[in-house]
C-alpha cells in the first residue's frame, strides 16, 4: 500500500518539537517591537495579577468544584420582568417564555398584588417563577402562599429569593434570618419544590467590590444559612436544597470565569468540611454597571461576553439584561436580543454540557486558586467574628466593604 503524501511545511521531527519558555519569550519580545516584556504583565482593578503566559509550574492541585444542579446540557434562561401592572407584566413574561426563556423573575415593589393575574397562563410546574421583593420580600412571599391554591402550590417551582442577610447588611430590618427560617419551616410542606432562601452578592458590583470579597460574602452567607438552619433543626442538605446563590457578572471574561469557579470551589470545600455533598444552584446576573449609555448597541457584545463567562464558569441559571441601560427604552426588541444572546450561546456553544469547561487550563486553575485563597481568608475572618450575622452587627462586614 502506498502512503499518501502529507501536505505540510513541517518535517515530522520539527512538527512535534517542544516550544520552550525561553523561545516563547524571545518571540513575544520581537512582537512587542521595542516595548518592555514587563508591559505584558497586568493587574486587574481588584488587584489580581494577570500574566501573559501560565505553565504547569503555576498550578497547584486542581480545583474541586461543587457540581451544578439539573445539568441536562442547558442552563436556565431566567429573565427579569418589572411588575407595575399585573396584566402587562404577565403579557411580557408569557412572551419571554414562548420565545425561549425557561423561567421568570418578577420584580415586585407593591405588597398588594394579584398573583393569579401575574402568573396567568404560566405552567409554573414547568417554569420557575422567581420573586424579587427586596425589603418587602417576606410579606410578598406570604401573600403568594395565601393566594395560591393548595394543589397548585404543591407543584409550583417558586423561588422566593428571601435574602435577609443582604437586607440587614444594607440597612433594612423589615425581616431577619429567624423570620425567614420560620417561614421556610411553616411552608416547605405546602410548597415542596420551592426555593425559599437566597444568598446574594450581585449588588456588590455596584460598589466596585473586589472579586475575592464578592466570593467571600456569598460563601459566608451560605455558611450562615447552614448554621442557623441547623439551630432550627434543619439538615445541611435541606437548607442547601432551599438555597439559591446569586452573583453579579461583567464582561471581563477570564476573571469572571475564575470568580465563578472560585465560588463553586469554596462551596465544595464547605461541603467537605461538614461531610456533605452540596450541589450548587448558582444564578449569574449580568451587571448594569458595565453598560454604556451613549452607544448602547455596543452593550450587546459586553452582555454576550458576560453571558459566556457565566456559562463557562458554571452558573446553571443566567439572567441577561436589555442592552439599553435606560429602563424607559426597554422594548420587545431589546428583550429579544437579551434572550437570544443566551439561546445562541447555550445551544450553539454547548458549554453547559460540561460540568467545568475551564478545567485543566493553567491560567484558569491558577486564577481560580488565587481568588479562592483570598476569599477563603476573608471567610475565616468573618467566622472568627462570630459568623455573618454577628459580623454585620459588629460592623466588621461594613469595614471590609469600606476597605
Amino acid at each position: 500500500m502506498t502512503q499518501s503524501p502529507v501536505n505540510s511545511p513541517f518535517e515530522p521531527a520539527e512538527l512535534y518539537n517542544q516550544v520552550t519558555l525561553e523561545s516563547w519569550r524571545e518571540t513575544a519580545v520581537k512582537a512587542l517591537k521595542g516595548e518592555a516584556f514587563e508591559t505584558l504583565e497586568k493587574t486587574s482593578d481588584d488587584g489580581i495579577a494577570i500574566h501573559p503566559l501560565y505553565t504547569a509550574q503555576d498550578v497547584g492541585a486542581p480545583n474541586a468544584l461543587a457540581p451544578k444542579t439539573n445539568n441536562d446540557g442547558l442552563w436556565d434562561i431566567r429573565q427579569r420582568v418589572l411588575v407595575e401592572a399585573e396584566n402587562e407584566a404577565n403579557k411580557i413574561a408569557l412572551n419571554e417564555l414562548e420565545n425561549g426563556a425557561n423561567s421568570i423573575d418578577f420584580e415586585i415593589s407593591d405588597t398588594k398584588f394579584d398573583f393569579a393575574a401575574l402568573s396567568n397562563g404560566i405552567f409554573d410546574d414547568l417554569a420557575s417563577i422567581g420573586i424579587i421583593g427586596h425589603e418587602n420580600g417576606l410579606e410578598i412571599a406570604k401573600n403568594i402562599i395565601g393566594q395560591t391554591p393548595k394543589e397548585k402550590l404543591e407543584k409550583s417551582l417558586l423561588s422566593f429569593n428571601l435574602d435577609p442577610l443582604s437586607l440587614n447588611l444594607t440597612g433594612f430590618d423589615n425581616y431577619n434570618l429567624d423570620d425567614t427560617l420560620a417561614f421556610y419551616g411553616e411552608n416547605i410542606g405546602k410548597a415542596p419544590k420551592a426555593k425559599f432562601l437566597c444568598a446574594s452578592a450581585d449588588w456588590m458590583l455596584g460598589i466596585d467590590a473586589s472579586r475575592a470579597l464578592q466570593v467571600a460574602i456569598l460563601i459566608a452567607s451560605g455558611i450562615e444559612y447552614l448554621r442557623a438552619g441547623e439551630s432550627k433543626g434543619f439538615s445541611p442538605s435541606q437548607i442547601n436544597e432551599a438555597l439559591l446563590f446569586q452573583i453579579g457578572i461583567d464582561g471581563q471574561v477570564i476573571l469572571e470565569i475564575a470568580k465563578l469557579r472560585a465560588i463553586r470551589t469554596l462551596w465544595a470545600k464547605v461541603g467537605a468540611a461538614i461531610g456533605e455533598n452540596l450541589p450548587m444552584d448558582l444564578q449569574a446576573i449580568v451587571s448594569s454597571q458595565m453598560l454604556e449609555d451613549e452607544h448602547p448597541h455596543t452593550n450587546i457584545l459586553r452582555i454576550a461576553n458576560a453571558c459566556f463567562a457565566a456559562g463557562t464558569g458554571g452558573a446553571n441559571i443566567i439572567t441577561t439584561r436589555s442592552f439599553e441601560p435606560d429602563p424607559e427604552k426597554e422594548s420587545e426588541f431589546t428583550r429579544r436580543i437579551a434572550r437570544n444572546t443566551q439561546i445562541i450561546l447555550a445551544n450553539e456553544s454547548n458549554i453547559a454540557r460540561a460540568n467545568d469547561p475551564a478545567s485543566g487550563s493553567f491560567a484558569f486553575e491558577t486564577l481560580t486558586s488565587e481568588i479562592a485563597k483570598s476569599a477563603w481568608g476573608i471567610v475565616q475572618e468573618i467566622e472568627k467574628a462570630g459568623g455573618f450575622s454577628k459580623a454585620i452587627k459588629s460592623g466588621f462586614i461594613a469595614k471590609k466593604l469600606g476597605e
